[in-house]
């Protein structure tokens, strides 16, 4: 019987635990394709702040929205925008991880995985 690799960590708590982003680093919603664009984008440029974060260093709600001061998880945060928005055939789930962009260009996913490649966790 072949033995289980270990479960990956997940992204939020790796990037909080790693401190690979520092508290009040600003972060910036986009869409992954262009059907999420096509449905968010009126709702979007309506209020600017709607794209808007800051990074807190929490385990579970990470992100402090700029629209509404709170903070959330980047999947649900997400999800309510997609709510707020009102999409009504938006998909279920979300990876949120991947919306969410620093200015460099690159999402907190792409850093959990550099992450991830530098420490050797890179195998299937």
């Amino acid at each position: 019987m072949k033995e289980r690799k270990p479960r990956r960590p997940n992204t939020v708590p790796l990037l909080v635990d790693r401190r690979v982003i520092k508290d009040g680093f600003p972060l910036r919603y986009e869409a992954l394709n262009e059907h999420e664009r096509d449905a968010m984008e009126e709702w979007l440029v309506q209020d600017e702040t709607r794209r808007q974060a800051t990074r807190v260093n929490h385990r579970t709600k990470p992100i402090l929205w700029a629209y509404d001061e709170q903070q959330y998880s980047p999947s649900g945060l997400v999800s309510k925008m997609w709510a707020d928005a009102e999409w009504d055939d938006r998909p279920v789930v979300n990876q949120g991880t991947a919306r969410w962009f620093l200015a460099d260009g690159h999402s907190l996913w792409d850093l959990a995985q550099r992450i991830h490649s530098e420490e050797g966790e890179d195998e299937a």
